[in-house]
């Protein structure tokens, strides 16, 4: 019995945040290319001919650790950073996936070392991120 990638694009796209009312950020092909890159790092679960994995996908903590590593495939290698700077206007923008992504490894790390996912990852995560913002406003105001 095989599971076919369409019975697990809700999970995937979930966790991708693409909740499109009409479109989809990702179409299905794009979802099959993330489902064939996540493959490649499973030794539980492989590709059958007809788009579908083999054994079975059944068990929550089997779907959450494909479909994770469906979402990690896909938005590893993107980027939305943005840098502008002109005379008159200066514009950037940091990378607003990256702690999502960040978040996102935290689950699959923990679905795969055992145990129920760490859900207070993504606010350690982004109070690391945070923090050296955070030194330097508490510096910039002892400065001033």
């Amino acid at each position: 019995m095989a599971t076919t990638f369409a019975s697990l694009y809700p999970y995937a796209r979930t966790l991708l945040g693409d909740f499109g009312p009409t479109t989809y950020v990702y179409s299905n092909d794009h979802l099959d290319l993330g489902f064939r890159r996540a493959l490649l790092e499973e030794s539980d679960f492989s590709e059958a001919p007809t788009g579908s994995i083999t054994p079975a996908v059944t068990a929550k903590a089997d779907i959450l650790r494909v479909s994770l590593r469906v979402a990690i495939a896909l938005l590893s290698p993107s980027s939305n950073a943005l840098s502008y700077r002109g005379p008159v206007l200066s514009v950037s923008r940091e990378n607003a996936r990256k702690g999502h992504l960040g978040y996102l490894e935290g689950l699959l790390d923990s679905s795969v070392n055992g145990g129920a996912p760490d859900i207070g990852t993504y606010t350690d995560l982004q109070q690391y991120y945070d923090a050296p913002d955070e030194v330097a406003d508490t510096l910039t105001e002892l400065l001033s």
